[in-house]
C-alpha cells in the first residue's frame, strides 16, 4: 500500500509540476527581480529536472538555459530554498576512464546562446533536500550578475528521461 501510494504520488508530482509557469516576484533580499523564464527576462530556465531515484547524500539536477537578450548575460550561482544548498559542477572524465565531478566557474551566455546540463557534463550538485522536497518538485533560483533572480521549477523524472531536446520555438519554461 505505500509504495503504490509513493508511485502515485511521483506520478502526480510529474503531471502538476509539468504543467506549471515560472512565477514573477519581487525579492528585496537581493536587491532585484525574481524575474521568471518567461515574458521579458534576459535568460530562460526550462526543462528542470532530477532523477526521481532518491540520493540522501545529493541530486544533480539539470536546466536548459537560454539567453534571451541582446547582451552577454553572466550566471554567478544558483539557489535552492534553505537549509539546501546548490554547486555549478562538471563532470570530467580522466585518461583512465574515472568519472569526476569538479566546481564549475560562473556561466556566461552569449545572446542567443543555450546551454542544455545533461548527464556527464554540466550540472547542478543540490545537497540539503529531503525525499519528499525531490518528489513533490522544488525551485530554483540562477543568480545573474546584474543582481536578479530567475527562477525555475525542477521535477523529478525517470532515470531514462534526464536527457531533453530542446524546441527553440518553445518559451514556456515548462518542464518537458
Amino acid at each position: 500500500v505505500t509504495r503504490s501510494l509513493v508511485v502515485l504520488g511521483l506520478a502526480a508530482c510529474v503531471l502538476v509540476a509539468a504543467s506549471c509557469v515560472d512565477r514573477i516576484a519581487e525579492d528585496d533580499r537581493y536587491g532585484g527581480d525574481l524575474a521568471s523564464g518567461a515574458g521579458d527576462a534576459p535568460v530562460q530556465i526550462a526543462h528542470g529536472r532530477t532523477s526521481e531515484v532518491f540520493a540522501p547524500s545529493g541530486i544533480a539536477v539539470y536546466l536548459t538555459l537560454r539567453n534571451r537578450s541582446d547582451a552577454a548575460i553572466k550566471i554567478l550561482g544558483f539557489e535552492v530554498d534553505e537549509p539546501a544548498m546548490a554547486m555549478l559542477h562538471q563532470t570530467k572524465i580522466d585518461e583512465d576512464g574515472r568519472s569526476t565531478m569538479h566546481s564549475h566557474e560562473p556561466l556566461s551566455l552569449q545572446p542567443g546562446e543555450e546551454l542544455v546540463m545533461e548527464p556527464g557534463g554540466v550540472h547542478l550538485m543540490v545537497t540539503g533536500l529531503d525525499e519528499a522536497s525531490v518528489t513533490r518538485g522544488f525551485s530554483v533560483r540562477a543568480r545573474l550578475e546584474s543582481g536578479s533572480l530567475i527562477e525555475s521549477t525542477v521535477v523529478a523524472v525517470p532515470p531514462d528521461q534526464l536527457l531533453v531536446v530542446t524546441d527553440d520555438s518553445s518559451d514556456t519554461g515548462q518542464a518537458p
